[in-house]
């Protein structure tokens, strides 16, 4: 088939004050298979919002979840001793800082939203946006939904034990309603009300950092008045399994997950270079702080027993 070539010139509107100019003509092929010539179009810019203190704000209030009043006890239990716990605690603090500043690297070279999109696709750039999409649909298919999906759980369960006072066993399907509501509670707000989302964000996590920080300093000041009772003979019954180390280490890591929110929102960061390090490192140290001390406060009040 002959191919003619039919120029045509496209018109767009230029952002600053609505005036109207030509771009170069873009030339097709009768069949359309080809185009000689063609302008991209530029990217939609998000709004730099963010700074050091809500970025740090988001990274601690990401972290700082179910994780920390659900699993120290699962931990206690699959290690055998209390300072074996310690020590998995501290251990899984250490290896997230490492996978922490690998993450500022990829972030600091590609500053653009999508965090592990942006760096599959720079590192396997063919087949085109192959990886990208499979490992996008992996976490939206399992890895996020079932995070989500504990989290609503815990949410649930705390809720209703706040809600009536009594530790009984309650319904699970009010528990999951519940945590399903302030899933879609969280969703709408951060996808109509931005600004206001964000300083939710601050509000709830100058909360949990209050709370975990009140538990610090009344359990060190309990164990100051009458001594500690958890710290007795911190390493007997260490269990000797392999497994019970990988299942405590995997609950210990599900704890510290959330160090990465921010490089999943550069392009909303004000100077993402300077600020996504210093954020994001720092809010896991905070919180990597906050969770040993409050282990040990737990430790302090409370012998292994209960």
């Amino acid at each position: 088939m002959q191919e003619v070539d039919i120029p045509l010139t496209v018109h767009r509107v230029i952002a600053d004050g609505g005036r109207r100019s030509s771009i170069s003509s873009v030339t097709f092929s009768a069949t359309g298979s080809d185009i000689l010539d063609e302008e991209t179009a530029e990217p939609a810019e998000l709004e730099r919002t963010l700074g050091l203190w809500s970025g740090m704000a988001i990274v601690v209030g990401t972290i700082i979840g179910s994780g920390i009043f659900s699993t120290p006890s699962l931990i206690l239990a699959a290690v055998g001793s209390v300072g074996m716990s310690m020590v998995v605690w501290v251990l899984g603090a250490v290896v997230s800082v490492c996978a922490c500043v690998a993450y500022m690297e990829l972030g600091t070279m590609l500053p653009r939203s999508g965090g592990e999109k942006e760096y599959l696709q720079a590192a396997f750039p063919r087949p085109r946006a192959l990886l990208p999409f499979v490992f996008c649909l992996s976490s939206l298919a399992v890895g996020s939904p079932s995070g989500l999906a504990a989290d609503s759980a815990v949410t649930g369960t705390y809720f209703m034990y706040a809600a009536t006072g009594r530790t009984v066993e309650h319904s699970e399907w009010a528990q999951r309603a519940i945590g399903v509501a302030v899933a879609l509670f969280c969703t709408l707000m951060h996808g109509f009300f931005v600004r206001a989302a964000i300083r939710l964000q601050s509000v709830l996590t100058v909360v949990k950092v209050l709370l975990l920080v009140l538990i610090v300093t009344v359990g060190f000041g309990v164990g100051i008045k009458r001594g500690t009772r958890g710290f007795g003979d911190a390493f007997a019954g260490t269990s000797t399994h392999p497994s019970a180390y990988v299942s405590a280490l995997f609950k210990v890591f599900f704890a510290y997950s959330g160090y990465t929110a921010l490089n999943y929102s550069i392009d909303e960061l004000r100077n993402p270079v300077r600020n996504l390090p210093r954020a994001a490192l720092g809010g896991l140290l905070i919180t990597a702080t906050l969770y040993v001390l409050s282990n040990a406060a737990y430790f302090v009040v409370l012998d292994e027993a209960a």
